[in-house]
């Protein structure tokens, strides 16, 4: 991939929370009533740490990092908040994606971590953006095998259901193998209560309670 290289700046100003754009992020689900905590310490301290955004051509600042203190900002009527803006350093739309997805991922995972579905969602979503095994694998300091397994089962939303379950991501990779088999066939596809998810469940459950399906005892987590 080609990007074009255009200058690089940093930005530190407060903004009125409710004027961002969220965007995308790979964590899909942010419940601030789990973490009354957080929300409490926004309240009473307000953002301490930056929102990192980019600006938008428009001029609107669309959030990278942060999206938890974002919407907390929100939630307790903070009237503004410190955001760090930061120039785009390339117009290849297909590098501001991934760089978007590495960094939503990895700051994540240094804090309170994605659940294996999300990861193999954005693992999922890199994968789609035509990006390399590999690249993805340096992005995201992990094995070449497991964003393989990773984007199998993040493009299907029975074997993301099924890791929530607690199986390994061998586990699911199998729903979504057969789950793919099966919809190739002319079956319809009905989500965590198809016949592939209940058959992995009655093999894991002969095999040791639930300790593998592919590859051996234990199971690859995120």
């Amino acid at each position: 991939m080609t990007a074009t290289q255009q200058p690089v700046g940093v930005e530190l100003i407060e903004v009125d929370p409710h004027t961002l754009d969220v965007g995308k992020n790979v964590r899909d689900r942010v419940d601030l009533d789990a973490t009354p905590g957080f929300v409490a310490s926004i309240r009473e301290h307000g953002v301490l740490h930056p929102i990192t955004a980019n600006r938008r051509e428009d001029g609107v600042l669309v959030v990278i990092d942060g999206q938890r203190r974002l919407l907390a900002a929100r939630a307790t009527d903070r009237d503004t908040i410190p955001v760090l803006v930061r120039s785009q350093d390339t117009a290849d739309e297909v590098e501001r994606a991934l760089a978007r997805i590495s960094e939503q991922m990895n700051s994540n995972n240094h804090r309170t971590g994605l659940t294996t579905a999300q990861n193999a969602a954005g693992v999922a979503e890199m994968l789609d953006l035509g990006v390399p095994v590999e690249r993805v694998s340096k992005e995201l300091s992990v094995k070449r095998k497991t964003v393989k397994l990773l984007g199998a089962v993040g493009r299907r939303e029975a074997a993301r259901a099924i890791l929530e379950e607690g199986l390994t991501i061998e586990q699911a990779a199998v729903v979504a193998k057969f789950f793919l088999m099966w919809t190739s066939h002319g079956e319809s596809a009905r989500g965590s209560d198809h016949p592939v998810v209940g058959w992995v469940h009655a093999r894991a459950d002969r095999e040791d309670g639930r300790d593998r399906v592919l590859g051996g005892p234990g199971g690859t987590r995120w």
